[in-house]
């Protein structure tokens, strides 16, 4: 399972590269042409708008397919990745009995290190489903979220009790509403947070 998930992050990373190269391309491709527009001997003076839009789009095409097959690739390894984090817990769940292992065992280690690797790989919507699942599973206060990315995600309507969140990753993170007095969070880790209104900071405050 720890090599289906280094694939799908393997994946993930090259759809992501590929996406990166094809827009610099399309970018150096822009820069010469106006760069040429600028000099006789190119031939590119005197062309119309239109001459150029027609340039572009034909130069956009590959550019535009590649993107959007590096986004579908990215969006499969996603889902990939999360229904194997679920496969796994559901295993640790019915055959390790998770729920009632002690602390420091070793079936905590490895839903520890599948929750961490998981929630590195998903984007935000991906990331609550692992928190409903945890929440449903009365798995939150078990499993050590505390070096986590949790980054960009909507926590409405998930209990954080007894979560361990120390050093997890909240940037840009929805936390409008979330009693943090039971959880085990710092204040400044909560203001790295895109929304705060209504939250319950550790010390009791209600943040405005």
């Amino acid at each position: 399972m720890k090599a289906s998930s280094g694939r799908a992050w393997y994946h993930i990373h090259q759809h992501w590269i590929a996406c990166e190269v094809a827009t610099l391309i399309l970018i150096g491709i822009i820069v010469l042409i106006m760069t040429g527009y600028q000099l006789d001997w190119t031939g590119f003076k005197g062309k119309t708008l239109w001459d150029w839009l027609n340039v572009l789009g034909v130069l956009a095409i590959p550019v535009v397919v590649g993107i959007g097959t590096a986004w579908i690739s990215t969006q499969q390894a996603q889902e990939s990745a999360l229904h194997q984090y679920l496969d796994t817990m559901a295993a640790l769940l019915l055959n390790k009995n998770l729920r009632e292992s002690n602390a420091n065992t070793e079936v905590r280690a490895v839903a520890r290190a599948r929750a961490w690797t998981v929630l590195r790989l998903l984007d935000p919507a991906r990331k609550e489903i692992i928190f409903k699942f945890l929440q449903e599973s009365d798995l939150i206060h078990i499993i050590d979220l505390s070096q986590a990315d949790l980054s960009g995600m909507s926590f409405r309507n998930i209990d954080l009790r007894g979560a361990n969140l120390s050093n997890a990753d909240l940037w840009g993170a929805n936390l409008d509403g979330i009693n943090f007095m039971t959880t085990n969070v710092t204040t400044r880790q909560l203001l790295e947070a895109k929304s705060l209104k209504g939250t319950i900071m550790p010390d009791g405050s209600i943040h405005q």
